[in-house]
């Protein structure tokens, strides 16, 4: 039914009437469209058609939505163009004839369907659209026998000869729907494992589960990928879930705080997170997992993070021991090997008093305990360094403890005997013990010599006990040994 509004006029041999259209459709809610269809021009013979109005409207069918986005009128309403959206595939529209009660000649272009509105669906089984009066609703489905039904591919991500396929397809205008894929592997940026458990399809995203990786005792995850249609373009998104490693006593945890990022993209995985030792130590990491290989680095100022993290985060980590004695500009890796994690190792500068600044640097291993073997410190004001201790950090003490058996030529003196050396919250010592012999003037005998910058325990009492003159002839040492070292002490 046509509705003419008072703004109708006259106009040379023509009335000109403003014009509203109004239906009794079926299957359309409301049933009733009130379409304003503007100026209809009638003369003597006949309505003047109109043609090619791009003014759009919508037909809600249920739960669905026709957008019409090209129409004209000649004694019908014929839609030119347009798309129908069912909040899971968005088809276009051929062509619609609207009559006053019903919607005739709907021609959608099922070759063309978009699922989520971006990603092109190639249906290979039949497919078939219509109005079930029985139901009161509209429905869409594509079935086939023994083959998919449908497939879809070419996203962010995936490889582009890889698809997805949809084994079931049927959608009603009331939301009921059946919609599942087909069991199958999909790799995403070449290292992610994507299975397919589930698709969930709205009216711009799509989300699959669940994503893993081939990361050593990581086992499943279940992540999920996300793809979202925004400013006209495909984005791809990761959503993660905790990662947790622990290996050969080192626990690594990534993604278990969400404002830490997570990014999944042409460089493969990379997770910010920590790695740590029960209480002994904690550094902020990178888990870095390519086709090529599979790493874990503490953050510090050189590594390559992504694009969009801040350079001004990335800054040097420490290990302290005390006020005055750290390791400084922490570095370190755990990496895979034939499909095995290997054993965490770090190093860093030893910062405190007396020790060499271009002879400092102390590099460890973690086999349970942290182990630095083979190490070279270089004392200030010695001609020479001593070296090829292997270091333990005992965590009850806090501290580094080594030991070595020592035969060397110190420039002033040359030793044979036993020497420890520790760090801790209160500088550095070295100690040894044994048979000395003194250059200048020579002599020889038992002898303990520490060197450091360190308070003098009864630990080190102790030692020089074993190697004094006067405490073997005294059983007491002598009044004037010192409660603190600042540089170097020896007794025989």
């Amino acid at each position: 039914m046509i509705n003419i509004i008072r703004s109708s006029f006259l106009y040379k041999d023509s009335v000109v009437l403003n014009t509203t259209l109004h239906t009794n459709l079926k299957g359309v809610n409301p049933s009733d469209i009130k379409l304003k269809i503007g100026n209809i021009s009638i003369t003597k013979n006949k309505i003047k058609s109109i043609s090619n109005i791009t003014i759009p409207f919508e037909l809600l069918l249920d739960k669905w939505t026709l957008k019409i986005n090209n129409w004209s009128l000649d004694g019908l309403l014929t839609a030119n163009s347009g798309v129908l959206k069912t909040q899971m595939v968005d088809i276009p529209l051929n062509s619609l004839i609207l009559k006053p009660k019903e919607l005739v000649n709907f021609d959608l272009n099922l070759k063309s369907i978009l699922l989520a509105g971006f990603a092109q669906v190639k249906a290979t089984g039949q497919t078939s659209f219509g109005y079930n009066p029985a139901k009161n609703n509209w429905y869409l489905s594509v079935v086939s026998n023994n083959n998919p039904a449908a497939s879809f591919g070419g996203l962010p991500g995936m490889d582009a000869k890889d698809s997805i396929y949809i084994s079931s397809f049927s959608l009603n205008s009331d939301g009921s729907k059946t919609f599942s894929s087909k069991p199958k592997t999909v790799k995403i940026f070449k290292v992610g494992l994507l299975s397919l458990d589930e698709i969930k399809v709205g009216d711009n995203s799509i989300e699959m589960s669940s994503l893993n990786f081939n990361i050593p005792q990581v086992g499943q995850l279940g992540a999920l990928v996300q793809y979202i249609k925004e400013n006209n373009q495909i984005k791809f998104k990761f959503l993660p879930v905790p990662i947790k490693i622990n290996s050969n006593g080192i626990e690594v945890t990534f993604g278990t705080n969400y404002s830490q990022p997570s990014i999944l993209d042409e460089y493969g995985l990379r997770v910010r997170g920590i790695i740590s030792e029960n209480d002994n130590f904690s550094f902020k990491a990178w888990l870095y997992h390519s086709i090529d290989s599979t790493t874990i680095l503490v953050e510090n100022p050189n590594i390559s993070t992504p694009q969009n993290f801040p350079q001004s985060e990335k800054k040097w980590q420490t290990f302290v021991l005390g006020p005055s004695t750290y390791l400084d500009k922490i570095t370190g890796r755990m990496k895979v090997i034939s499909n095995s994690w290997q054993n965490f190792q770090f190093s860093g500068y030893l910062i405190s008093k007396g020790i060499e600044s271009n002879k400092n640097k102390l590099s460890f291993d973690v086999y349970g305990d942290i182990v630095a073997n083979n190490q070279e410190l270089g004392v200030k004001n010695i001609n020479s360094p001593f070296g090829n201790i292997s270091f333990t950090y005992e965590p009850q003490n806090k501290r580094f403890f080594g030991s070595l058996s020592m035969n060397k030529d110190l420039g002033y003196a040359y030793i044979k005997g036993t020497a420890e050396a520790v760090i801790d919250n209160e500088g550095w010592y070295f100690f040894c013990g044994g048979e000395m012999e003194v250059y200048n003037p020579n002599s020889k005998g038992s002898a303990g010599l520490m060197i450091g910058n360190h308070s003098v325990t009864e630990q080190i009492k102790y030692a020089f006990q074993q190697y004094s003159y006067v405490y073997k002839i005294r059983g007491s040492m002598p009044l004037t040994f010192p409660t603190n070292l600042k540089a170097f002490l020896w007794k025989g």
